[in-house]
């Protein structure tokens, strides 16, 4: 009787051993013929984006979303600034204004103030003077002035040696 149960148990064993295997080999056999383009395809479809993306894609989320009004000089530098601090957000032109419009999720809130925060700190406040042409044209006389007379002692001293 036991040798009658160990021998059914060897056989249902190696039955679900060969089912494994033959599962196995299948499902390789599947993989290979199926391109790596398309397993990562597949892989990044079940994810949830991060970062920049449309704003039909930042709505599928089901939060609400806030608004900001960015200039083109600051965009590319508060993007960077958004996607250091993992916010999803999303960028469309307003034409009224030549200004842009920045779309996040409500909850992001907190990291957006503080990545603005950031931003702004980073920004001079003082303002660059700027130089006119002719104050331009005046300094680079005076350069050229102070160069000459720097090398007119030595193109004296050359000639003399030569005469």
């Amino acid at each position: 009787m036991t040798d009658e149960l160990t021998n059914m148990q060897v056989m249902v064993i190696e039955r679900v051993t060969q089912l494994s295997f033959n599962t196995l080999l299948a499902s390789m056999r599947a993989l290979s013929s199926v391109s790596s383009k398309a397993l990562l395809q597949a892989y990044h479809s079940h994810q949830n984006p991060h970062g920049y993306q449309s704003l039909k894609k930042l709505n599928r989320k089901n939060l609400p979303l806030e608004s900001v009004k960015v200039t083109d000089q600051d965009l590319r530098k508060v993007i960077r600034d958004l996607k250091k601090f993992g916010v999803d957000f999303a960028v469309k032109r307003d034409l009224s204004d030549d200004t842009y419009r920045l779309y996040f999720k409500g909850r992001d809130a907190e990291q957006i103030h503080h990545a603005v925060r950031n931003y702004v700190s980073k920004i001079d406040f003082e303002p660059k003077a700027q130089h006119t042409l002719a104050e331009k044209l005046t300094s680079a006389r005076e350069i050229a002035q102070q160069r000459n007379q720097a090398l007119n002692p030595q193109v004296m001293h050359q000639q003399q040696r030569l005469c």
